[in-house]
């Protein structure tokens, strides 16, 4: 499996991946298929096109297995921070290493961003996520809220010291 940043030409490979991420676990993401459905396929390109020309401040890796995108993760930085977000892996691939490869290129990155921190959300409940990211070193900081407006599903706030030499 590869780890890569999506190219500037790649939207709809996006739109794929974040559309199998929402219908496969609608209760882990902000977003909902419903919403992520009726926006144009111009969004989506535009969308990819934007954070590949931010390259400092942002960064949206695929996970390919075997030229087949498998897995996503978006990554923002915003100092002294670097913000994880949308991490998901296509069910048939997950407990194979793929989840901590996006993961770990994502810390990758934001180490060369000097980023002295990496944040992420997970839903209360997603153990396998949790483990995962507990496996790398993240910690559970006590902060908790809704997934979005009027759900009842809770997210749990993790952090990284990336001062730490963990990866």
């Amino acid at each position: 499996m590869e780890v890569r940043p999506l190219r500037p030409e790649e939207g709809l490979v996006y739109r794929q991946l974040r559309l199998c991420a929402l219908s496969d676990a609608p209760d882990a993401f902000g977003d909902t298929l419903s919403d992520a459905l009726v926006r144009p396929q111009q969004w989506w390109i535009d969308r990819v096109r934007q954070i590949s020309h931010n390259s400092d401040h942002e960064v949206l890796f695929a996970a390919v297995n075997q030229h087949q995108p498998c897995g996503l993760l978006y990554v923002r930085l915003e100092v002294p921070a670097a913000h994880f977000y949308g991490m998901w892996v296509a069910p048939a691939l997950r407990r194979r290493g793929n989840g901590a490869a996006l993961l770990n290129a994502g810390l990758w990155w934001a180490r060369t961003k000097v980023a002295r921190h990496a944040e992420l959300w997970v839903s209360e409940g997603n153990t396998a996520a949790i483990k995962l990211y507990e496996g790398l070193g993240f910690r559970d900081t006590g902060g908790r809220e809704p997934l979005r407006p009027g759900s009842a599903i809770r997210i749990r706030q993790m952090i990284l010291n990336l001062a730490d030499d963990r990866l």
